[in-house]
């Protein structure tokens, strides 16, 4: 059942399972949406720029989104994360493509003034059928002991409680020196609760060890170390360049994709026990700034879309796992991210490409629509964000006409930029 006007966060009726992470605002200066024939003949789609009317406007520093439904009504809604400006924005989608930020009401515990949040993924914690949010908190580059993350749980009638380290036993998630950056939840062991792990950015000013972390979830009750349930290799100090949780090979088991300090890491679910690195088996092994695993072509097996610092490459999965070599190569200078999504209706997977600027100058962003089932991605024009320094970029379906949107933000680091939405609608014939 959809929720009231009034209060936009209503009861849950299901089990909220996985959001996958990653999330918009007017600016001064309308840009008009550019389509290349391409784009309206061949893909029947048109992008625009749609942040205004969705009701997200605002120029802040950033550093991620999450899109997931929060209320359980069927549309997704939104996590804006604001860095160290401020609390971040809980946008609900009211189910008409605009949303509503609920946090002056639903987030009476809300700390007044920054903190430096980093990802906020969104997941059904307790198992009471309600979305909690997870933030994670940075520890200021390593030279203190890391603020707490957030565990932020939702309640009957829709407001969410910040849960202390006693509520859920979070003293053991909250990994003391650890400088919080991506997290997902997942069901690692396959017992029906949502488990947590943290990928934390190393190095420390003090040298201590960073490493990244598995939590599990006991019966919706609390969280402990991941080794108390035999997980005997899944903490590793990595680094946190992304993080993804899928399953990679087909086995039903939720598997990790992780681009840390030294590149791409794949770890297997081997029987819900361990996650064994097998990187070096499926010939991935290679530097990058993010990766995602998606659907390219029709095999069945996601293929690996990574983007270096140089350029961006797709390698498709052949039979057994491994992944051969770069199907389609672009060299792309200055990018910051990737998001994926299937944004022209064939249910493969484009990307968007975000690039970062100099200072309150930013770089044009690239989109890129799968042709030839992943072995030529099209480049077409699309609404820019010339303001700000590009930092991040989400996937989400805001109209829910099945086509992927997406949240761009524009506030990197110290610099105040734009969010905005970038929206792909069918073409009108």
């Amino acid at each position: 059942m959809a929720a009231q006007a009034d209060s936009p966060v209503g009861s849950r009726t299901r089990r909220l399972a996985l959001a996958v992470a990653g999330s918009a605002v007017a600016i001064a200066v309308a840009v008009p949406a550019v389509v290349s024939s391409d784009a309206r003949d061949r893909a029947g789609v048109v992008a625009k720029r749609v942040g205004g009317k969705a009701d997200i406007r605002e120029i802040t520093r950033t550093y991620g989104a999450t899109a997931g439904d929060i209320n359980g009504d069927g549309h997704e809604d939104a996590v804006i994360v604001r860095h160290w400006a401020a609390f971040p924005r809980v946008y609900i989608n009211r189910g008409n493509g605009r949303f509503v930020n609920i946090v002056p009401t639903h987030f009476p515990q809300r700390r007044v003034g920054a903190r430096d949040r980093h990802d906020c993924p969104i997941g059904d914690v307790t198992g009471d059928g309600r979305a909690d949010i997870y933030c994670t908190i940075g520890g200021k580059k390593g030279g203190t002991a890391a603020t707490p993350n957030e565990l932020w749980v939702q309640q009957e009638d829709g407001t969410f409680v910040n849960w202390r380290k006693s509520d859920f036993n979070l003293g053991a998630a909250r990994n003391l020196y650890g400088r919080g950056r991506d997290a997902r939840f997942l069901d690692a062991n396959g017992d029906g609760f949502l488990d947590l792990y943290v990928l934390n950015a190393y190095p420390r000013k003090d040298g201590r060890s960073g490493k990244s972390r598995l939590f599990i979830n006991e019966g919706g009750e609390r969280f402990v170390s991941a080794l108390r349930h035999g997980f005997t290799n899944a903490n590793r100090e990595i680094g946190a360049n992304s993080l993804q949780a899928t399953d990679y090979d087909g086995d039903g088991r939720t598997d990790l994709l992780v681009c840390g300090e030294k590149g791409v890491r794949l770890y297997r679910n081997f029987r819900e026990r361990n996650f064994r690195d097998v990187t070096a088996r499926k010939q991935i092994r290679m530097g990058c700034v993010e990766a995602r695993l998606a659907r390219i072509d029709r095999s069945g097996r996601p293929g690996l879309i990574r983007l270096g610092s140089q350029a961006l490459t797709v390698h498709k999965q052949r039979p057994g796992g491994r992944f051969g070599p770069p199907v389609f190569r672009r060299r792309i200078g200055h990018a910051e991210a990737i998001a994926v999504g299937d944004s022209t209706g064939n249910r493969l997977a484009d990307i968007y490409v975000l690039r970062r600027g100099v200072r309150n100058r930013d770089k044009p962003d690239t989109m890129l629509l799968n042709r030839r089932r992943g072995r030529e991605f099209r480049r077409v024009p699309i609404p820019q964000l010339r303001r700000g320094r590009g930092d991040a970029v989400t996937t989400i379906d805001h109209d829910g006409n099945g086509l992927a949107d997406f949240i761009v933000m524009n506030g990197h680091r110290k610099v105040r930029g734009p969010v905005d939405l970038i929206a792909f609608q069918r073409r009108r014939r």
